[in-house]
């Protein structure tokens, strides 16, 4: 399947955008998940919001309602790789190279929890239970808001019956 989501280096282009994905003859079919998580490691913290929106617009350029659906393809590379170095034998010789690419993994899972507005790794009791405290919260400001408006018109009865006696 050719790749859609990620802006590709172009081949032989020697001056490449620093986000683009690939290498120096391109981008190789069915790498390109690859790649984009390799490029991911090279970033600090900061960039990965600029980033994931790169290669955002250029997914949107191709499919201009297609925001969930790059979200989602980036959501389950992530997982993905998080859950193999998870799995993976911790008495293996790359084990500390592992936890570096594992922690960058995790700390750019926060950044699209951050941004996840479809609740895509959110459980349907995680959801029920956000939107109860959110009723709950609003329960007590309306609570709050009946007291005032209680008490504004007590005051504007007394404040009537001075002008009218």
């Amino acid at each position: 399947m050719p790749n859609k989501y990620f802006k590709p280096h172009e081949s032989f282009d020697l001056n490449p955008h620093r986000y683009d994905v690939g290498v120096f003859t391109g981008l190789k079919d069915g790498y390109e998940d690859n790649l984009f998580i390799k490029k991911l490691f090279e970033l600090p913290e900061p960039e990965y919001a600029p980033y994931y929106l790169y290669h955002l617009d250029y997914f949107l350029g191709k499919e201009p309602q297609g925001e969930q659906e790059f979200f989602s393809f980036v959501w389950q590379i992530v997982i993905r790789r998080i859950n193999y170095l998870e799995n993976k034998d911790p008495f293996n010789s790359s084990h500390a190279l592992d936890m570096e690419i594992l922690e960058k993994l995790l700390h750019f899972q926060k950044y699209l929890r951050s941004i996840d507005q479809w609740d895509t790794q959110r459980t349907l009791p995680e959801i029920i239970a956000d939107q109860q405290e959110e009723i709950r919260k609003q329960q007590a400001e309306i609570a709050t808001l009946k007291d005032e408006l209680k008490a504004a018109k007590k005051l504007e009865t007394q404040e009537y019956k001075k002008l009218v006696s």
